[in-house]
């Protein structure tokens, strides 16, 4: 399975029943399965995969199954499904419907499929990638993950949604990196799984209402930051009024840390119950709110 290599000048059944030497010219070598399935669908040649890679493609009309007879099931390998019935894994050979016409083709055309990492293909435009590579950045100074981060600026650069192994390809990392983040995201509400007419994988867009992302980051944030580090200062608060041996400043500077991160939790809550269009009346305002507040404050202060 590792390595796979077909000539299509040749009849399907003479290359089952007939032993054979095929001449390879070179060979195509790919880092996953889903680039090994893109080659197949570009017309390069047939790839061996694992059916429930293909099935999608197959369904679609993209793909087509060809040397059957080489495709034999994996038995130590099964696919549990309800009331304990077991089915046997299998791997398909698959081409693209051009290539599936073996007897048709003249010369050799031969793929192999190896595991090596190759040199990933720039498919993205330069601002895009520039945009992908500064918000990962960003992400890692604000604590976020670098690859959850370069997701999530894909996904909302990108106008149409993207299964996993297209976020793989693209980004060039592991499947089960980009699973691992993709989850992440979902959890903080900024992205979400769409379904694509015709295609069994699921396919992922991002939130890009710039509000409804702040919002959503800024809460997601308070959850796990803010929320956590309050409960924990009260009850260091509470531990240092019952200990006498704690130091009445220390204690006072506990108060003190506890009721900044209080009154911050409390504005947040304030803020997010605005309107958008309050919310701009404040951010356009900018330093005349201190202003505003200044003469208020003179007025009340003036005995006339």
């Amino acid at each position: 399975m590792r390595r796979m290599a077909v000539a299509l000048d040749l009849d399907v059944s003479q290359a089952v029943a007939d032993s054979m030497n095929v001449r390879v010219e070179g060979q195509l070598t790919f880092n996953t399965l889903w680039r090994r399935l893109r080659a197949a669908r570009a017309g390069l040649g047939i790839a061996f995969v694992p059916e429930d890679v293909a099935d999608a493609d197959i369904d679609a009309g993209r793909l087509v199954r060809v040397l059957m007879d080489w495709c034999v099931p994996f038995r130590p390998l099964c696919r549990v499904a309800v009331r304990g019935a077991e089915y046997p894994l299998r791997s398909w050979c698959v081409a693209a419907r051009g290539i599936h016409a073996l007897t048709t083709h003249t010369g050799w055309s031969v793929i192999s499929v190896m595991t090596e990492i190759t040199d990933q293909p720039d498919t993205l435009r330069p601002a895009v990638r520039r945009f992908v590579l500064e918000w990962g950045s960003l992400g890692e100074r604000w604590g976020v993950n670098r690859s959850v981060s370069q997701i999530h600026a894909l996904l909302y650069a990108s106008k149409q949604p993207l299964a996993a192994e297209e976020i793989a390809e693209v980004l060039g990392i592991a499947r089960s990196n980009v699973s691992n983040s993709l989850r992440e995201l979902q959890s903080w509400n900024i992205i979400r799984s769409v379904p694509i007419l015709g295609d069994r994988r699921t396919f992922y867009t991002a939130e890009t209402d710039l509000w409804n992302l702040v919002t959503r980051i800024a809460a997601g944030r308070k959850a796990r930051e803010l929320d956590p580090a309050t409960a924990a200062l009260r009850e260091c608060v509470e531990m240092s009024r019952d200990d006498e041996s704690v130091d009445p400043v220390v204690e006072l500077r506990l108060r003190e840390m506890l009721d900044f991160v209080e009154r911050l939790g409390r504005w947040y809550e304030q803020m997010i119950t605005l309107k958008r269009s309050t919310i701009v009346a404040l951010m356009k305002m900018g330093g005349g709110v201190a202003r505003l507040l200044d003469r208020g404050g003179k007025r009340n202060q003036d005995p006339s």
